[in-house]
Protein backbone atom coordinates (compact mmCIF):
# COMPACT_ATOMS: atom_id res chain seq x y z
CA UNK A 1 0.00 0.00 0.00
CA UNK A 2 1.02 3.39 -0.83
CA UNK A 3 0.73 6.72 1.42
CA UNK A 4 -0.14 9.92 0.23
CA UNK A 5 0.74 12.63 2.31
CA UNK A 6 -0.41 16.45 1.76
CA UNK A 7 -0.10 19.84 3.87
CA UNK A 8 -1.44 23.07 2.53
CA UNK A 9 -1.42 26.60 2.99
CA UNK A 10 -2.18 28.94 0.12
CA UNK A 11 -4.51 28.89 -1.97
CA UNK A 12 -7.14 27.21 -3.67
CA UNK A 13 -5.49 23.38 -4.60
CA UNK A 14 -6.60 20.32 -7.27
CA UNK A 15 -5.34 16.93 -6.89
CA UNK A 16 -6.33 14.29 -9.14
CA UNK A 17 -5.96 10.71 -7.64
CA UNK A 18 -5.06 7.86 -9.95
CA UNK A 19 -6.76 4.32 -8.85
CA UNK A 20 -4.76 1.33 -9.47
CA UNK A 21 -4.80 -2.19 -8.17
CA UNK A 22 -2.88 -0.76 -4.64
CA UNK A 23 -4.49 1.89 -2.17
CA UNK A 24 -3.52 4.70 -0.90
CA UNK A 25 -4.26 6.24 2.40
CA UNK A 26 -4.36 10.28 1.76
CA UNK A 27 -4.00 12.61 5.15
CA UNK A 28 -5.20 16.45 4.33
CA UNK A 29 -4.68 19.62 6.35
CA UNK A 30 -5.48 22.83 4.42
CA UNK A 31 -6.08 26.55 4.48
CA UNK A 32 -8.22 26.73 1.47
CA UNK A 33 -10.46 24.59 0.12
CA UNK A 34 -9.86 22.30 -2.09
CA UNK A 35 -10.91 20.26 -5.11
CA UNK A 36 -10.28 16.11 -5.65
CA UNK A 37 -10.79 14.02 -8.71
CA UNK A 38 -10.91 10.48 -8.85
CA UNK A 39 -10.03 8.84 -11.94
CA UNK A 40 -10.27 5.49 -12.75
CA UNK A 41 -7.69 3.91 -14.59
CA UNK A 42 -7.91 0.10 -13.72
CA UNK A 43 -9.46 -2.60 -15.58
CA UNK A 44 -13.14 -2.97 -13.47
CA UNK A 45 -15.11 -1.14 -11.32
CA UNK A 46 -14.00 0.03 -7.89
CA UNK A 47 -15.38 2.25 -4.92
CA UNK A 48 -12.87 4.60 -3.57
CA UNK A 49 -13.94 5.48 -0.36
CA UNK A 50 -14.12 8.54 1.86
CA UNK A 51 -14.10 9.40 5.08
CA UNK A 52 -13.76 12.62 6.69
CA UNK A 53 -11.67 13.40 10.19
CA UNK A 54 -13.31 14.14 13.58
CA UNK A 55 -14.83 17.56 13.46
CA UNK A 56 -14.53 17.74 9.47
CA UNK A 57 -17.72 18.42 7.35
CA UNK A 58 -18.46 14.98 5.33
CA UNK A 59 -17.84 15.64 1.91
CA UNK A 60 -21.68 14.58 0.58
CA UNK A 61 -21.10 10.60 0.65
CA UNK A 62 -18.67 8.28 2.39
CA UNK A 63 -17.78 5.93 -0.83
CA UNK A 64 -18.97 5.86 -4.43
CA UNK A 65 -19.16 3.42 -6.94
CA UNK A 66 -16.70 4.72 -10.27
CA UNK A 67 -17.03 2.64 -13.47
CA UNK A 68 -13.87 2.09 -15.70
CA UNK A 69 -12.43 5.29 -17.43
CA UNK A 70 -14.63 7.42 -15.13
CA UNK A 71 -14.01 10.21 -12.97
CA UNK A 72 -15.68 12.13 -10.34
CA UNK A 73 -14.76 15.46 -8.35
CA UNK A 74 -15.30 16.62 -5.14
CA UNK A 75 -14.74 20.40 -3.66
CA UNK A 76 -13.21 19.97 0.17
CA UNK A 77 -14.26 23.25 2.46
CA UNK A 78 -11.28 25.05 4.10
CA UNK A 79 -9.81 23.05 6.99
CA UNK A 80 -11.17 19.56 5.74
CA UNK A 81 -9.17 16.91 6.43
CA UNK A 82 -9.63 13.15 6.20
CA UNK A 83 -8.21 9.78 3.83
CA UNK A 84 -10.11 7.82 1.07
CA UNK A 85 -8.87 4.91 -0.18
CA UNK A 86 -9.63 2.41 -2.88
CA UNK A 87 -11.92 -0.78 -2.34
CA UNK A 88 -12.32 -3.35 -5.08
CA UNK A 89 -15.20 -6.45 -5.53
CA UNK A 90 -18.13 -4.50 -3.86
CA UNK A 91 -21.73 -5.85 -3.64
CA UNK A 92 -24.38 -3.29 -2.85
CA UNK A 93 -27.71 -3.02 -2.39
CA UNK A 94 -30.14 -0.57 -3.01
CA UNK A 95 -30.25 0.74 0.38
CA UNK A 96 -26.19 0.90 -0.08
CA UNK A 97 -25.85 -1.30 2.38
CA UNK A 98 -23.13 -4.30 1.38
CA UNK A 99 -19.69 -5.47 1.38
CA UNK A 100 -15.83 -4.93 -0.30
CA UNK A 101 -13.14 -7.73 -1.06
CA UNK A 102 -10.46 -5.50 -0.78
CA UNK A 103 -10.70 -2.59 1.33
CA UNK A 104 -13.51 -2.83 2.74
CA UNK A 105 -14.30 -0.84 6.00
CA UNK A 106 -16.42 -2.90 7.86
CA UNK A 107 -19.27 -0.79 8.14
CA UNK A 108 -21.64 -2.51 5.62
CA UNK A 109 -22.39 1.15 4.30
Amino acid sequence: MGALFFFLCRGVHSFTLLLGLGSALLLITTCRGATFTFVNKCDSTVWPGILSSAGSPKLGSTGFELKKGGSRSFQAPTGWSGRFWGRSGCDFDGSGQGSCSTGDCGSGE
